[in-house]
């Protein structure tokens, strides 16, 4: 089996209904029932149309995530005919993308725009907003109506939201979205988790009641490696991945010589890094002695990232799932 290396990612979340597409995560289900046919069509487009993205400007990859979540939106619809709301960080970004993508956009049937702007927001945020929009000329355009629909959608679609966001997405769901599905699209959210508790951004909290509740349903996140050995050739290098396609188990997969990846481990419950490395380095035979002062020493304390180890505080286990 092969993988790439993609910088996609959807997952989806069952109490909450939502959806996300990031870094790592690339297709995950959180509500069960009907969703569960939505999610496995969507984990097969995951893995047939999720290109590998560079890391290029900042516009670029806001641009190719657009175009991958229009692509999706136009696949999806032709297996289970939704209504679809992409919600942007805020109104001028909303506007850039109508501006962009106007052609796609007249192309395709049953697809909204809206914006996290559209949340109340208290004074000082409303004061913000109103100095936003005035210093970015983000005055009404033409076709300020236009893929708005009076119907309420079948999901909802955020895209390119940073850690900040994330505490506005939850309250846009309290507002719009308390029965309808919601797709978080390559959000990241690995990366956005490392950022929480830190000052200037959500507390940890906001992982345990909301970001638990994400269950893969694609993912790939790809790792390298180096361990130093004492015969030739002295430095070992090795890579592998996390991988997991719904309905199906979490892999660790090893890259092999001629660039595929095979499958060395699997289970029904999301390994972490930590595991995953020391998978890949049980097949190599590299490593050490269990309990043995220099496994310790590789391995350190700490083995894995705090949203990783605090599971009895977790709301739900649904991303671990």
């Amino acid at each position: 089996m092969g993988c790439k290396k993609a910088i996609t990612a959807l997952s989806y979340i069952t109490n909450s209904r939502v959806a996300s597409v990031a870094r790592g995560d690339i297709l995950g289900l959180s509500r069960v029932g009907a969703l569960k046919d939505v999610a496995t069509h969507a984990s097969r487009i995951g893995k047939a149309s999720f290109s590998t993205l560079g890391e290029g400007s900042s516009d670029e990859f806001i641009d190719a995530n657009i175009q991958l979540a229009l692509a999706v939106i136009r696949k999806l619809r032709e297996i289970v005919e939704i209504d679809t709301c992409i919600v942007f960080p805020d109104q001028p970004e909303k506007r850039r993308a109508s501006q962009l993508f106007r052609t796609a956009l007249d192309t395709m049937n049953g697809i909204t725009l809206g914006s996290l702007d559209d949340v109340p927001s208290g004074p000082v945020r409303s004061v913000f907003k109103s100095l936003r929009r005035v210093l970015d000329f983000d005055f009404s355009a033409d076709d300020e109506g236009n893929w708005r629909s009076n119907e309420p959608p079948s999901l909802f679609l955020f895209i390119n939201c940073s850690t900040q966001d994330l505490s506005v997405i939850e309250k846009y769901m309290e507002q719009y979205a308390a029965s309808i599905p919601v797709l978080l699209f390559n959000l990241e959210l690995d990366t956005l988790r490392s950022d929480l508790g830190l000052w200037g951004f959500p507390n940890k909290d906001l992982h345990y009641r909301f970001l638990s509740q994400f269950l893969p349903v694609f993912y790939v996140r790809t790792r390298e490696y180096s361990k130093t050995i004492p015969v030739a050739p002295f430095l070992v290098n090795y890579s592998g991945a996390l991988f997991r396609q719904y309905p199906g188990p979490w892999q660790v997969m090893l890259k092999q010589v001629d660039g595929s990846y095979a499958c060395i481990a699997e289970c029904a419950t999301r390994f972490t890094l930590g595991e995953t490395k020391e998978e890949l380095l049980t097949v190599l035979g590299l490593k050490e002695e269990e309990g043995s002062s220099l496994e310790f020493l590789r391995r350190g304390y700490k083995n894995a990232t705090w949203w990783e180890e605090e599971l009895e505080l977790e709301q739900s286990s649904n991303w671990r799932s």
